[in-house]
């Protein structure tokens, strides 16, 4: 589940998950969200797989994985689903699906590290976000 809250010039998210798997997944789905590509087609054209080592903060991991599947949207002019995820020992493991898009309704030239931040509350995680738009 995810909420976009106002914010001054920029857009915030807010992405409410059981655990890290699901703030990843619903961190990715907030931006396809905003961007509201215009499909070309439904069938899936592109799959990439991704594995990375969580090194820093996971947050400032989130920020950085957001950012590069967001370069790749632009640069494949795909928009990406996960397929696939798997979190185990600070290692990420992911298969990544790409739609082909005419346009995009909305750009997001960046997502940025200023007042991310990722908490537990009530048994739920939550990680706060901001996209310079």
């Amino acid at each position: 589940m995810f909420k976009v809250l106002a914010h001054t010039a920029d857009i915030k998210f807010k992405i409410e998950a059981n655990n890290f798997e699901g703030i990843i997944k619903d961190s990715l789905r907030a931006i396809n969200y905003y961007l509201s590509p215009k499909y070309k087609d439904r069938t899936k054209n592109l799959e990439k797989n991704f594995s990375k080592k969580i090194e820093n903060k996971f947050n400032e991991f989130l920020i950085d994985f957001l950012n590069e599947i967001l370069a790749l949207t632009y640069i494949k002019k795909r928009i990406f689903r996960i397929r696939k995820i798997n979190l185990n020992n600070k290692i990420l493991k992911l298969t990544l699906v790409g739609y082909s898009y005419n346009s995009l309704e909305r750009e997001i030239k960046s997502i940025t590290y200023h007042q991310s931040k990722i908490y537990k509350k009530n048994n739920k995680y939550f990680f706060e976000f901001i996209v310079d738009v």
